[in-house]
């Protein structure tokens, strides 16, 4: 553990545990009511179009957690239950937020979880409020559609905060309004 991860845990591996428990519980509570299916950390929503995806990550280091988002385009490639890294656009939870949100979003730590901080609930609320309509927003083909549009128009400042992990996909999308 480097020594931030030290400073932001000083939890025991038992109580980590814990704390990841809480917040897959808190993460299930939002997420289950939108059709959103649990495998370990990682949620999806397979609608016709896209597969939504949320995973929580463990920092190496282990004093940190980040909140992972994905969309796999399936008219592009069709994998059932894709991993984050596989999916085509991808964010983290705090670059969906509001600017004065994000700083305190990007990393929360075990024991803001296990305490149940502030930082605990901000996380939660941006699930709620910002994450899950960005991604439910994002299942359509149509919506796949303006996003690359745009981000081909100008892909430094396409829409949203989605960033494309593939740049293969701008030449299949190309393909596909030909």
């Amino acid at each position: 553990m480097n020594s931030l991860d030290a400073q932001l845990d000083s939890l025991s591996k038992e109580e980590r545990e814990i704390a990841v428990k809480e917040l897959r519980q808190a993460f299930d509570a939002r997420l289950r009511p939108h059709g959103f299916k649990r495998d370990a950390l990682t949620w999806r929503l397979l609608t016709p179009d896209a597969v939504c995806l949320v995973n929580i990550q463990k920092s190496a280091g282990g004093g940190r957690v980040y909140v992972n988002l994905g969309i796999l385009l399936r008219w592009i490639e069709d994998i059932q239950d894709p991993k984050e890294y596989e999916c085509h656009l991808r964010s983290r939870i705090a670059g969906l937020c509001p600017p004065d949100l994000e700083p305190r979003l990007d990393t929360v730590s075990y024991t803001d979880i296990f305490s149940k901080s502030e930082r605990l609930s901000l996380l939660v609320d941006a699930l709620e409020q910002f994450a899950i309509p960005a991604m439910l927003g994002m299942a359509t083909r149509e919506a796949h559609h303006k996003f690359l549009e745009s981000y081909e128009n100008a892909p430094t400042r396409a829409s949203g905060a989605w960033g494309l992990a593939q740049p293969a996909v701008i030449q299949k999308f190309r393909e596909s309004k030909s």
